[in-house]
């Protein structure tokens, strides 16, 4: 089982879908033996957090040959599913061979619920959200962002390292701070700068 392995990918970044929506989801399985094709079958299941499936799929056999030094033997299958219910969904991919004493199991989980983002700014609805964004990668920031604006997010409020706006004394920069204030304010968020901490004050929070 250790030579098969299982990934997910999805239309959507943040993995969250609104009820009624169809989410296109791939699995992909990948043969990472160099010398052994791989026959299997794949049993593909949506299972409800209360542990209730919600569709069992099987599939025929699928036939891997063995992958090779500029080659990867991989077989892309669709786990697409239109879902009308709010709640968190489990996909797991089932894949049997013959010979194997188990199976070789491969899950991921996507959330299925209403979105507050297209409420309207006003008095009476204002939803903020606090982020330590420049203390994740790239990737990770732009995921946030993208999460944050997903469940209704107005203002974005970003604490923000003083040791990144001024690197050096008699230096100041902002291109750090800009590009994220851009990719918010793109995602129709406002953006709040957050508490400026000194490197000083931020290893002292930390550590205690």
């Amino acid at each position: 089982t250790e030579t098969i392995v299982g990934s997910f990918s999805f239309d959507r970044l943040t993995r969250i879908y609104e009820p009624g929506e169809t989410v296109s989801a791939i699995v992909s399985l990948e043969n990472r033996s160099r010398v052994n094709r791989a026959n299997v079958t794949v049993e593909l299941a949506w299972i409800r957090d209360d542990g209730t499936k919600v569709r069992i799929q099987h599939r025929a056999a699928i036939s891997l040959p063995p992958g090779g030094n500029d080659y990867r033997s991989r077989q892309p299958i669709d786990f697409s599913m239109r879902i009308t219910q709010p709640g968190l969904y489990r996909l797991v991919a089932r894949v049997r061979s013959p010979g194997w004493r188990q199976s070789a199991d491969f899950e991921t989980t996507i959330a299925v619920m209403h979105s507050n983002r297209n409420l309207s700014r006003g008095r009476s609805v204002f939803f903020g959200l606090r982020s330590n964004l420049f203390r994740e990668p790239l990737s990770d920031q732009k995921l946030e962002i993208e999460l944050a604006r997903q469940i209704g997010v107005h203002m974005l409020a970003i604490d923000t390292p003083w040791s990144m706006l001024q690197p050096k004394p008699e230096q100041v920069r902002f291109d750090q701070l800009d590009r994220v204030v851009n990719q918010i304010a793109a995602h129709g968020m406002a953006v709040r700068a957050g508490d400026v901490v000194s490197t000083h004050a931020q290893k002292g929070a930390e550590s205690q």
